[in-house]
């Protein structure tokens, strides 16, 4: 109803996504600049800082399902101290978008990086992994033994079968228990890395880009396929 009054009142804009707001910067709020939302009282708000704001604002589970959520990661992931948060997005995004998939080397190396650094002192932490794909546990746990891995692909149900790659057209079949399922371990996964003391990812899922505005650390966030230029392309996220 609220769209459609504001079709009849002339308040849609209609707007060429790559034009309006990837090639001008100024509509997309970026990093450092400065903007306002005067219906919300939102004023002179830093772009990200703005983001973040309307997220808290717009996107809010429910009670049950967020003390479900936090429950979870307190009893069963047990993430009481700093930890890494891996991102591993495949499925369609190689099967149908044909994108180069980051190689778990690719994540090894960097969470080898940061534990050697400043911020982990060469303790190696817990590393936390978010993936529609959970034969990258494998893979991990291959190339680093001694490290400790967790993810939610190890609380699946055997009968259920492990994920093995998300696809969007698979969405439509699902039942209503699948749904649920599916989008309980999303919000596990999305808060478990939000809260992650680093963050490693990837660029070309919106589980990244999502996960940045949640987080209280701006610097502790990396891309593998941008790699050093990880916090050039967030500015202008």
């Amino acid at each position: 109803p609220i769209v459609q009054r504001a079709i009849r009142e002339n308040r849609v804009k209609l707007i060429d996504v790559r034009k309006d707001l990837f090639d001008d910067l100024g509509p997309r709020r970026v990093h450092g600049a400065h903007y306002s939302v005067r219906s919300l009282r939102m004023l002179n708000q830093e772009g990200h800082i703005l983001k973040k704001l309307m997220m808290r604002r717009m996107w809010r589970p429910l009670a049950s399902v967020r003390n479900d959520t936090c429950q979870f990661l307190d009893e069963k992931l047990q993430l009481h101290e700093d930890y890494i948060g891996l991102s591993v997005r495949r499925g369609d995004k190689n099967s149908v978008e044909h994108r180069t998939i980051a190689k778990a080397e690719d994540y090894i190396e960097q969470a080898d990086v940061v534990i050697k650094g400043e911020i982990f002192n060469n303790t190696i932490p817990k590393i936390f992994v978010a993936t529609d794909d959970c034969s990258v546990m494998e893979e991990f746990r291959t190339l680093k033994p001694e490290w400790k891995f967790s993810s939610m692909c190890d609380f699946q149900n055997e009968n259920e079968g492990a994920d093995s790659g998300f696809a969007l057209t698979d969405v439509q079949d699902w039942t209503i228990e699948q749904t649920d399922a599916h989008f309980k371990k999303f919000l596990i996964e999305v808060y478990a890395l939000a809260m992650s003391r680093y963050f490693i990812g990837w660029s070309f899922t919106n589980v990244s880009w999502w996960v940045y505005f949640m987080r209280p650390y701006r610097h502790s966030f990396y891309l593998v396929d941008k790699k050093e230029k990880t916090m050039r392309e967030v500015d202008n996220w």
